[in-house]
């Protein structure tokens, strides 16, 4: 976050636990622990990016900020507004200002209306005074700014390609006036060149309008191209935040640097790759100390007994690791 300027969407202390139950009549009760105690900022035309293996509690942080669950713990804040203590009326007024694009563009889409009337329909939500001609005016111009032709409006979304129907969402996300999107594997399902155009389509349009990206991907190399800061998570909790050039680089924490060794592209003149050894530890039951641990080749005792916070490692960078 820029030093003097508030942030959009402030996260603090965010927890999410889901209950499970093991069948067993009189036992206590177990939970998933999902996102355990996550901080971050968005500020106003800023892509931050969440990264991590599935698993990792980035699509459960993603359905938090638009509030579709509850938090188990922990404060969201938009524009000054503590989220989660809003009533649904006000949650409606106030959700056309953050939207999302989900990873299948075709299930996200009502395949009953046409595209016309899958945009218009947050747009008449967010402003009821729109006259059919205003209303008309600004779809066109929607369309128009997502690549689509004019005549997409009479057409189902059946009739697009993959790619277009994810230009679609995105208009019907624009449509209502976002500020924020929070866009959950948004480009996951589509072909290579695809992913590319439609990266390059959301830069054009935050340049454009100034709008905020959520952005939540596995993908380390498409999230090289499109962030500016990057946070990675680990089994729902941050293990590293910077921005884009100091995490692809220099990565920090292990966990980072395995994740980014995996990606050849970022770094061809690498010629070793960092293994990922071991599973990923049970959600319901996470190791003591650092997530990572019996994952990690340099992990030590302490890294077993204590748990790390997120601290300054240079300038804007953080980290969570006794051995940095």
């Amino acid at each position: 976050m820029s030093q003097g300027t508030a942030p959009l969407l402030q996260v603090k202390g965010l927890k999410k636990y889901f209950p499970v139950s093991n069948g067993i009549l009189g036992s206590r009760k177990r939970y998933v622990r999902a996102v355990d105690g996550v901080d971050f900022d968005i500020t106003s035309g800023e892509t931050f990016s969440l990264v991590g293996e599935s698993g990792s509690g980035k699509s459960t942080i993603g359905r938090l900020v638009m509030r579709l669950i509850e938090p188990t713990a922990g404060t969201i804040t938009f524009d000054g507004r503590n989220v989660e203590s809003l009533s649904q009326r006000e949650l409606r007024s106030l959700r056309s200002r953050f939207q999302m694009v989900f990873q299948d563009p075709f299930g996200s889409l009502n395949p009953r209306m046409r595209v016309g009337d899958i945009i218009a329909e947050p747009l008449r939500n967010a402003h009821p005074d729109l006259n059919e001609g205003a209303l008309r005016e600004r779809l066109a111009d929607l369309l128009d700014r997502v690549g689509m032709p004019k005549d997409s409006a009479d057409r189902y979304p059946h009739e697009f390609s993959g790619g277009q129907r994810q230009r679609i969402s995105i208009a019907r996300a624009l449509a209502p006036g976002a500020d924020l999107i929070v866009c959950d594997e948004a480009v996951s399902a589509l072909d290579v060149s695809v992913k590319a155009q439609v990266i390059n389509l959301m830069r054009r349009l935050q340049d454009e309008l100034g709008v905020a990206y959520l952005f939540i991907s596995h993908d380390l190399g498409i999230v090289d191209h499109i962030s500016d800061r990057v946070a990675v998570l680990y089994l729902g909790q941050l293990v590293e935040v910077g921005p884009r050039a100091e995490i692809s680089r220099r990565p920090a924490h292990p966990y980072t640097k395995a994740l980014i060794s995996a990606v050849p592209k970022l770094h061809p003149q690498r010629k070793t790759r960092q293994i990922l050894v071991g599973e990923v530890p049970n959600p319901i039951s996470p190791p003591s100390g650092c997530r990572f641990n019996t994952r990690c080749p340099l992990a030590k005792d302490i890294c077993r007994q204590s748990v790390p916070t997120l601290r300054q490692y240079d300038g804007t960078h953080q980290v969570a690791c006794h051995l940095v």
